[in-house]
């Protein structure tokens, strides 16, 4: 009998220390509620000391929770004598606890957990799937083959695949064009392998076979256990953005060809004036040279001819050079720059300039704004002593709304605005203007001269 007793004893003492062990919370009460359990753990959830809860009343100790879930549960428990589990928060301490009940024939026991954290990632699932559900880009969730197990609505509305025709079917075979990039995509799947974000740009195909581009983002997801078990996947319809962006590409292309083209025209033009006229000029002076040597006193007057050749050859070259590099602003007025160019114009007395340029000297003009005017009305006038057959060219300087105005008209024959030409004159100089937030308008009819005004901001 003393041996039964003593191994009953300490059978009872093991089972307290591994109640006082386990991370669970545990209490039992008798069949008229008062406490003769609590263990370690229950105190740390539920915020009450041992001392303060064996032998009361389970309610005069939680009289709050009375009125709750806890309450419910435990008196069926008890009075049906039926083990139940459930899940309820307790408002007191902020906690949600999974609990299951255990009655005896005089009694409960209770077993309970903090399952806080459970509850939080939930609720993040929650509110992930609503903003997925609610999301203005397709969203899709993939398990770790590539199989789709889930899209958004706005998923079908940019592809054409209901949720139930898309569930089941691999990502890439559902969505991948024949124009689909293999490079595109190699890296993105690496990484899909790996079990890391990935994110890029491909083009697609709609159920209907329409192409389309797609911006992706894929994030890995990951389960109770911390591994990766799926990833959600954002993909944004950029079509007309890439579209776009591919027309920019292309007019760049077209630019930079006729840059490249207008460049060699010129380049021709001046071997052919380096041919046809500084060539031939040095080829007599040598003729006239080599007579001089053979009898100076009766050639004399082909010396003075060479001079005079030599002096042509030397304009000739000047004017070729100014054609080639930008005018040496250093500390010269934009005013007196112009002017120059003017003169060197008005030297062909092919038309009259009239410049008018006093406002500049009242405003402060940068050597980035000086050298970009210089190259349009540059620009201009030898569209207009090219075409123009003008015999009045005017520029004229004003500042409007704290903006310099640059005008430049002729009364030449003009043209019809909107045809096309051979050259980029045109648009180099509006381009001019705009990379330096100005702006630029031609005004032209055949038979009415032209006009155009580049406008440029001050400070």
């Amino acid at each position: 009998m003393e041996n039964t007793l003593t191994n009953f004893l300490q059978d009872q003492d093991f089972v307290f220390k591994l109640l006082e062990r386990t991370t669970d919370g545990f209490f039992a009460v008798d069949e008229n509620w008062i406490v003769v359990y609590w263990n370690h753990a229950a105190e740390s959830i539920l915020g009450k000391a041992k001392e303060d809860v064996v032998g009361k009343s389970l309610w005069e100790s939680f009289p709050d929770a009375q009125g709750q879930d806890y309450f419910r549960y435990y008196v069926k428990a008890l009075q049906e004598q039926a083990p139940c589990d459930f899940e309820a928060y307790y408002p007191a301490r902020d906690v949600w606890t999974k609990v299951h009940v255990n009655p005896f024939k005089n009694g409960l026991s209770v077993f309970f957990k903090n399952i806080n954290d459970q509850k939080k990632a939930e609720q993040e699932i929650r509110l992930l799937s609503l903003i997925a559900k609610e999301s203005l880009d397709a969203v899709s969730l993939l398990d770790l083959n590539g199989d789709i197990t889930w899209v958004n609505n706005t998923f079908s509305k940019i592809t054409g695949y209901t949720l139930e025709e898309a569930v089941g079917s691999k990502h890439s075979a559902l969505m991948f064009s024949p124009e689909t990039d293999l490079a595109d995509v190699a890296g993105m799947h690496q990484n899909f392998l790996q079990k890391l974000p990935f994110s890029g740009e491909i083009q697609a195909y709609t159920k209907s076979k329409e192409v389309i581009w797609l911006s992706m983002f894929g994030q890995p997801m990951y389960n109770e256990d911390g591994e990766v078990d799926r990833f959600f996947l954002i993909q944004s319809n950029i079509t007309e953005k890439k579209i776009l962006q591919l027309e920019l590409e292309e007019q760049q292309r077209l630019l930079t060809t006729a840059t490249i083209k207008a460049q060699e025209r010129e380049r021709a033009e001046i071997s052919r004036e380096l041919h046809d006229n500084v060539n031939q000029v040095l080829t007599s002076i040598k003729l006239y040279t080599e007579l001089c040597i053979d009898d100076p006193v009766q050639n004399a007057p082909l010396m003075t001819r060479s001079v005079g050749l030599l002096q042509s050859c030397i304009s000739e070259i000047r004017t070729l050079s100014k054609r080639l590099s930008a005018p040496s602003l250093g500390n010269i007025q934009i005013k007196d720059s112009i002017r120059e160019l003017v003169e060197h114009i008005a030297a062909t007395q092919v038309f009259e300039v009239v410049l008018d340029a006093d406002i500049t000297t009242q405003v402060p003009i940068s050597e980035e704004l000086h050298l970009a005017i210089y190259r349009i009305v540059q620009e201009q006038l030898t569209n207009i002593l090219k075409y123009a057959h003008a015999t009045l060219v005017t520029i004229f300087f004003d500042l409007v709304d704290n903006e310099l105005m640059v005008k430049i008209s002729d009364n030449g024959k003009g043209f019809k605005q909107g045809q096309k030409s051979g050259g980029i004159g045109l648009s180099n100089m509006a381009t001019r203007a705009k990379s330096l937030g100005g702006s630029f308008s031609v005004n032209s009819s055949p038979g009415l001269g032209c006009v155009i005004i580049a406008m440029f901001p001050l400070g």
